[in-house]
Order: C-alpha cells, then sequence, then structure tokens
C-alpha cells in the first residue's frame, strides 16, 4: 500500500522538475511593474496580480518568479481561493524561472520590509535608525543578504546575557548559566489555592537586576519555563518592595507547578536596558526608533535589516490542483506570542484545500510554524528545508488526509514558541506518511504522532491499514537541554483518561519503521527515542536504530496492543546519574506517572527480536534494563540483551510478580522462573563496530540465527535534497 504511494509521490518529482522555462504563462520580477504585460522582457512586480491574471486561463496557469532581480516583498499574504483552482491536467503553478534556478538563483518571497540608514551614536557601541510612521509593529529582526545560507536572526535584547560555557549555544541561552530563578510562586490569597493564583507571576531574587523602573516596562514579556513547555507573559509590573513580577494576564502554565523539571528558568526580552551585546535590537514603539548593536564585521553604513510585516505568507484556501516549486520564502511575523501554547499562524498555510504540492521549497526565518495543513486532502511536502522557525516545522490537524511528506530538511525549529513542539506535528484521519525525512535541532520532540482522539481498535492494524506511516526518517539532536519528557518520535493520546472514558479512542495506528534516532538531551528527564505516551495504542515499531539518548529507547506509558520488532537500541540513559537520581534504564514501562487510574489501567506490549545494548560512557553510573515494574500482558522473545561493562551486570529485569515495587530479578530468574523472553539470550549481539555507531550485525551474530534481520537504516533521512548544502 504505502510503497505504490511512493513511487505514485516520485512520479510527481519527474514530471515537476522537467517543466520547460518557456512554458512560463507570466513572469513577476520585483523590478516589474502590473501595468505590464507579464512577458520575460515586461514581467509583473506583484505575484497576486499574477494569479489573478491567470485565473480565467483555459490553458497554462504557470507563474514564474525571476530570482536575479532582488527579493520580492510582500504586503499583503499572498492569497490562493478557488477562483483559482487548477486542474490535475494544468494545474495552477508558481514557479522560480528555470534559468534563474540554474545559476543558483532562487526568487525569495519575503513578508518583510528593508531598513538601512543607521547611524552609529557617538561614544557608544548602539546604532540607531527612526523608523517611518507607517511602520508595522514587529518582534522579529533580520539581517541578511539575498542568497545567504546562514542564520539572519537577531536577538531581541534580553537579560540575562547568555554565558558562553560549552553548551549555551546547544541550549539556546536557556540553560542555567544564562537565566534568571524565581524563588517562590506567588502566595495564594485567603480563600483560594495556588494554581488559581500563581498563573499571574512569582517572586525574583533580590540580586538579580529586576527594575520598575525598566524603559517601556509593559512591552517587557518574560519567557518562563515548566518541565514540557515554556510560555511567554507580558510584564504588568515590578514591585522592589515584595520583590514580585506580575504578568499582564495569567495564562495557563502555573508557575511552580513542575518546579524541579523547570528550573524555576526564566529571562526578560524586549528590555532596552538588556541591549548591550553584538546582535542584539530594541524597537521602541513608542519613538519608533529602532536600536541595534551590530557585530563586529558589519558596516553600520550599510547595514540592511528586514523587519517582518505579516504573519504568513501565502494562504492557499478552499483551492485545488495547485503547485508550489523552486522559491524560497523568509521573514513572516510570529505574531502574539504572549499565552500561547502552539503557534497560530504558519508561512504557508493551507485549509479546506486538495491536490496541493510543495517541491524544492525553502521556508526560513519566521517566527511561527512552516507549513500548517488544515482539514485538506492530497497533500504533498517534498524535496523542501524548513529552517530557522519560531514554531513548528510543519504541522497537520486531525482533518487531514492523504498527505505525502517526503525528503524533507526541518532543522532548528521552535525559536520562540515551546509548547511542546515538533519538527513535525502530524496528526490526521487517514493515510498520513512521512518518509526519509531529516528533521534536527528541535528542544523538544523530533516528530510527534497523534494528540487526537484515536479510532476503533477493530479497524486500527498498524501494518495493514495505518493511519500514520512514518518510515526512513532520521531525527537526530533534539531535546538540547532545553525542555523535559519528551521523545525522538512520540505517539501519544489527547486523553490521559480515554482507556476509562472510551477505550477505542487510544488506539491510533501507525506503523514506525526504520528509523534512525540519535542524540538528545533533557534538561531534567526523559529525553525517549520512541515514546507511546497517554495509553495511546496500536502502534507498531520495526527496524529503527536507536542510540546515544538521555533517556531511555522505548517509552511503553501503558496503553494496549502496542508492539516492537527488530529494533537496535544502545547507548541509552548516558544522562543517567544516580547523585541527581536521574534513572538509567531503556525501557521505560506502564507507570503510576500521568496516569491517575494506575494501576487499573490497560497495559502489555510485545517485545520481540529486539537487542539492547546497555552501555554508558559515564563509568560512574550503573545502567539498568528497567527501574519500573510493570510487564502485565506482556510477550518478551527471542531478545538479546548485552552489558560489556562488568558495573552494568549482571542485567536485572522486572520482576512479574509485583508490580507495585521495584525488586528486579536477574535473566536467569525472569526467564526460568517467570517465563519470560523465550529464545532470548544475555550475550554479545557482535555487532560491527559499536564505537564508531556501526550495528550491522556480522554474520556469525546469535541473534541472526534468533530471525533478527539486519537494519536498513542507511538511507534514512534525506537523500539528495537540493537545500541539503545549507546546513
Amino acid at each position: 500500500m504505502f510503497e505504490k504511494l511512493y513511487f505514485i509521490a516520485l512520479a510527481v518529482v519527474v514530471v515537476t522538475t522537467s517543466v520547460q522555462a518557456d512554458s512560463c504563462t507570466c513572469f513577476v520580477s520585483p523590478k516589474g511593474s502590473d501595468a505590464a504585460a507579464g512577458g520575460i522582457d515586461s514581467p509583473f512586480a506583484t505575484i497576486q496580480f499574477a494569479i489573478n491574471s491567470v485565473r480565467s486561463n483555459q490553458g497554462s496557469k504557470q507563474i514564474c518568479l525571476r530570482g536575479n532581480d532582488g527579493i520580492h516583498f510582500l504586503k499583503d499574504p499572498v492569497q490562493v481561493s478557488s477562483n483559482d483552482n487548477g486542474t490535475i491536467e494544468i494545474p495552477l503553478e508558481i514557479i522560480g524561472y528555470g534559468p534563474d534556478i540554474a545559476q543558483g538563483l532562487y526568487p525569495i518571497v519575503s513578508g518583510g520590509r528593508p531598513y538601512t540608514g543607521f547611524q552609529k551614536q557617538a561614544g557608544s557601541s548602539i546604532a540607531t535608525l527612526q523608523l517611518p510612521a507607517d511602520t508595522t509593529p514587529f518582534s522579529l529582526l533580520f539581517v541578511q543578504q539575498q542568497q545567504s545560507k546562514t542564520n539572519g536572526w537577531r536577538q531581541r535584547a534580553r537579560m540575562p546575557n547568555t554565558v558562553i560555557t560549552p553548551t549555551s549555544l546547544t541550549t539556546r541561552g536557556l540553560d542555567d548559566a544564562s537565566t534568571f530563578k524565581w524563588t517562590t510562586p506567588l502566595a495564594p490569597p485567603s480563600g483560594t489555592t495556588w494554581p488559581d493564583v500563581d498563573t499571574t507571576g512569582f517572586h525574583y531574587n533580590i540580586s538579580d537586576p529586576i527594575k520598575p523602573t525598566f524603559h517601556n516596562l509593559n512591552d517587557i514579556q518574560v519567557l518562563y519555563f515548566q518541565s514540557w513547555t515554556a510560555f511567554w507573559a507580558n510584564v504588568s509590573s515590578i514591585n522592589e518592595a515584595n520583590t514580585t513580577l506580575l504578568f499582564e494576564k495569567g495564562g495557563s502554565v502555573h508557575v511552580g507547578q513542575y518546579e524541579k523539571q523547570g528550573g524555576r528558568r526564566y529571562i526578560l526580552e524586549n528590555v532596552y536596558e538588556g541591549l548591550d551585546m553584538p546582535g542584539e535590537w530594541y524597537w521602541d514603539k513608542t519613538t519608533n526608533l529602532l536600536s541595534i548593536i551590530p557585530l563586529a564585521e558589519e558596516e553600520v553604513t550599510s547595514l540592511q535589516v528586514i523587519a517582518p510585516q505579516i504573519t504568513s505568507l501565502v494562504e492557499i484556501t478552499k483551492a485545488e490542483n495547485v503547485m508550489v516549486s523552486d522559491i524560497k520564502f523568509m521573514h513572516a511575523d510570529v505574531g502574539e506570542r504572549a499565552n500561547t501554547y502552539f503557534s497560530f499562524h504558519a508561512a504557508i498555510e493551507l485549509q479546506d484545500a486538495k491536490n496541493v504540492k510543495f517541491d524544492k521549497v525553502s521556508i526560513s526565518n519566521c517566527g511561527a510554524d512552516g507549513i500548517s495543513v488544515i482539514r485538506s486532502n492530497d497533500i504533498t511536502i517534498q524535496n523542501t528545508s524548513i529552517r530557522d522557525m519560531g514554531g513548528n516545522g510543519i504541522t497537520l490537524e486531525e482533518h487531514d488526509e492523504n498527505v505525502y511528506i517526503s525528503n524533507n530538511i526541518i532543522n532548528n525549529t521552535a525559536l520562540i514558541i515551546y509548547g511542546q513542539p515538533g519538527g513535525m506535528r502530524l496528526k490526521g484521519a487517514s493515510n498520513i506518511t512521512a518518509v526519509h525525512n531529516t528533521v534536527g535541532f528541535s528542544p523538544y520532540a523530533g516528530i510527534k504522532i497523534g494528540w487526537q482522539t484515536g479510532t476503533d481498535a477493530a479497524h486500527s492494524d498498524a501494518l495493514t491499514n495505518p493511519w500514520f506511516y512514518v518510515a526512513n526518517n532520521l531525527v537526530h539532536n533534539y531535546g538540547l537541554g532545553i525542555l523535559s519528557d519528551f521523545g525522538g518520535i512520540y505517539l501519544s493520546s489527547n486523553d490521559n483518561l480515554c482507556f476509562q472514558k472510551s477505550p477505542q479512542t487510544c488506539y491510533l495506528p501507525a506503523h514506525v519503521k526504520d528509523n534512525h534516532i540519535h542524540s538528545c538531551h533533557f534538561y531534567d528527564y526523559g529525553c525517549q527515542a520512541l515514546y507511546m505516551d497517554e495509553q495511546v495504542s496500536g502502534v507498531l515499531m520495526t527496524g529503527n536504530l536507536m542510540h546515544d539518548l538521555g533517556g531511555a529507547g522505548f517509552q511503553f506509558h501503558c496503553g494496549t496492543n502496542n508492539t516492537a520488532i527488530n529494533n537496535v537500541v544502545g547507548f541509552a540513559s548516558q544522562q543517567a546519574n544516580s547523585a541527581l537520581h536521574i534513572n538509567a534504564e531503556y525501557l521505560s514501562l506502564c507507570n503510576g506517572g500521568g496516569n491517575p487510574t494506575w494501576p487499573n489501567i490497560s497495559h502489555g506490549f510485545s517485545f520481540k527480536n529486539n537487542i539492547v545494548y546497555i552501555h554508558s560512557d559515564n563509568d560512574n553510573t550503573t545502567q539498568k534494563l528497567t527501574d519500573q515494574q510493570d510487564v502485565r500482558d506482556t510477550l518478551f522473545e527471542n531478545n538479546i540483551y548485552f552489558a560489556p561493562s562488568p558495573k552494568d551486570n549482571p542485567i536485572m529485569f522486572p520482576n512479574p510478580s509485583n508490580y507495585m515495587k521495584y525488586s528486579p530479578v536477574n535473566f536467569s530468574q525472569w526467564q526460568s522462573v517467570y517465563g519470560k523472553d523465550k529464545g532470548s539470550l544475555n550475550t554479545d549481539p557482535m555487532f560491527a563496530n559499536v564505537e564508531k555507531r556501526d550495528f550491522t550485525l556480522l554474520s556469525s551474530s546469535p541473534a541472526l540465527k534468533l530471525g533478527t534481520k539486519q537494519l536498513n537504516v542507511s538511507q534514512a533521512g534525506a537523500q539528495g535534497n537540493p537545500f541539503e548544502l545549507s546546513y
């Protein structure tokens, strides 16, 4: 089923990449005029005018954007509606002009407004520019040349500054060394409880330079951290007498609810008094004065900045048969970030659309999501780059159907919106396919699947009829030490009481196959590779390679009918630290955390022909298979477990006779006394070179004799993506 879909999508690539330049219906250039004829020598000036001009065409509707005439700046989002529908044979095409692309000159479509003319202030590192009266409010700023591959983000003036440490760049300056720490939540008034109150602010440390005299105090925003999210709020007031910082509006995230997991961290942004580091900027909206500290290599007199003016660049609504290709999209704003859990905007937004394809598109330096798809059908996103985004890379909603996401690079996402983000956040009603994508540098999950109402168990076969097929993806460098409790591929229902309320809604048929997941770091706990959360059920995991993880390889957080076959996990729990009570485990099992009805809950999974290689570079921490007990209704067989270091032996297993308390048993007892793991071995699986992370099985491997197959992850990730050299 999915193999057929895959080859159909490849056929689309062949057709779209063979389009000839002389087939353009009209041309668009920043140097053109909407009063012109639209030919190659007399191009239109705006994309919207070109779309309107081909609306009534019975033949070709191919709009070619020039890439050699500067940036296509937008004042409003490009609108594509049902009035602009193409047909299957003749779609509406918005594409880069072939000869320009051949020279590496992709057209750039920007939602920003450029500003130049900065003046250096005497005796100061700050340069200023008086903006025009018609300036649209903005909260992002970029400095970037037209065809540059570098990240052009500039930091809004913040407090405290990033302290340069071995990890500060990875953690985006959100680690302990580079953040303030609140001291206590606000005390509840008489007759109320703390959750009703501490969404409104906190007590700050009197030694921190927090002042009620801050310039434009009510324009300052605070980003404060919980376990699995961080939340923006506008500052209402600061009181030095009782060291309180109050928010303008209470949010949904309670200060102090997860004190340890969030570390009490917070930062302030948009603080004029914090404008003291190269690259920082501040816009005073009361005077319209923009201030910036240029980088050492930047010449003030020639410095050009781009301030986003709109939150979305392209909006495709109720349109059918549309193709967008060979274009770079940049500079959309985030919109309102305060009291926002998820992004409400995207650079490219699809709603109620059908048969829309994106091929060889780049989306970067935008404040919200890259592409959002809502109530749409037959959508293809392929050979595309989405990087340096304020929100998720790709977001689907639960009514989407027949979405194919292939060969994309999604990198450095959720720079602003931290509500449990992911490189991809996939929901859907049927046939959601994500294959051969490279996803990296997310502060939380790599690929999120589900978080929605499930389906009847009778119609939830993850092998023959999956809703989600997620295969051959490379997920790497996620978590970044910023948030806690997530997975590289993270599946969840939307209700931790789903079995109690309506069991079928826990089923989320997904086949997660041949993915390569590595290198994650948490702030306080829990960066797993494959994470089944909130009793999600009906998930099949086959042929995945997982290694160098801060947390476990698998997390079976209750649920039922989940199956793991022929996977390899090694070098997990690398952040385990017994002194900090961070447990070392490779399998995390059903437990009471987040499951209020446990142990009276659906449970059980199958674990067959997997290899668990238990080893840590941390010689001071003993590694464990698991430190939890609930293995009710589980099937273990034909697995191999191996711990090469004496300190990690003997490998200990859960005690099936006591799921309420951790009282582990050794491998012999696990098999002979409790009848678990029939055919399994505690022996060296004989990998080719684990030190170089080559998990190929040698021909003499005992795993092959058990029927375990060689992994097929050499082709995981994007292959030949046209934008891969951007990283």
